[in-house]
């Protein structure tokens, strides 16, 4: 498989999952009124209003895609941590696919910026065994990561 075909399976994918992921949150708003919720003003003067429910109810599950849970593969990314951005945004979605499908992640790079990375796949739900690889950059490289994407069907 070429490079340029995995990057363009890749974004295929991406998108797949966006437009799932846009479905799903179509279809789940869709149901009855919850019971005994008190509606929330957006402003002072606005008539608009949401139902509280949905600001405290939380998904705590992200659907797998199905091409890539069933394939072994894996994917390098490096990423450069920006002021408090970990990742620039257009590479949001492609890490998260494959952070969500993979079953072992590898993160290399200085001590407490992997442990920083590390935290914030845990603190997005990412169920992958995630392994540490501390390593001491040279200069030009201190902000920057090397991060490993597993998927092992034997494991």
């Amino acid at each position: 498989m070429t490079k340029n075909t995995a990057i363009r399976m890749l974004s295929a994918l991406a998108f797949n999952l966006g437009v799932l992921t846009t479905i799903g949150f179509m279809m789940s708003g869709c149901s009855d009124k919850i019971p005994d919720a008190e509606p929330v003003k957006w402003h002072k003067d606005s008539a608009l209003t949401i139902n509280q429910e949905f600001l405290l109810t939380k998904e705590f599950k992200v659907p797998k895609d199905p091409h890539l849970k069933n394939q072994n593969w894996t994917f390098q990314a490096t990423a450069e941590k920006v002021g408090k951005y970990l990742f620039k945004n257009e590479d949001l979605t492609k890490i998260f696919l494959v952070a969500h499908n993979s079953n072992e992640i590898i993160i290399i790079g200085r001590g407490d910026l992997i442990k920083e990375y590390q935290k914030y796949f845990l603190d997005n739900q990412v169920t992958a065994n995630i392994t540490l690889q501390e390593v001491n950059p040279v200069q030009k490289d201190f902000g920057k990561v090397n991060i490993m994407f597993f998927n092992n069907l034997s494991k």
